[in-house]
């Protein structure tokens, strides 16, 4: 059980949809970027693919 009130834990961070990601991390929780991140990582990932980086390699770009 979480002793803060108003604090909610990872696992309850990911059920929110992305609206109340956003206004979360607006309000200051930097861990729910995590969140949206990992939840369109698939779509980043293939945005990726079509850049270059001179020296670098695909996990720079990520």
């Amino acid at each position: 059980m979480n002793m803060v009130a108003g604090v909610e834990t990872r696992e309850e961070k990911t059920t929110l949809n992305d609206e109340e990601i956003v206004q979360t991390f607006q309000k200051g929780d930097a861990d729910v970027f995590n969140v949206l991140v990992k939840k369109y990582e698939y779509l980043v990932c293939s945005k990726v693919k079509s850049y270059f980086l001179v020296g670098g390699d695909r996990e720079d770009l990520l």
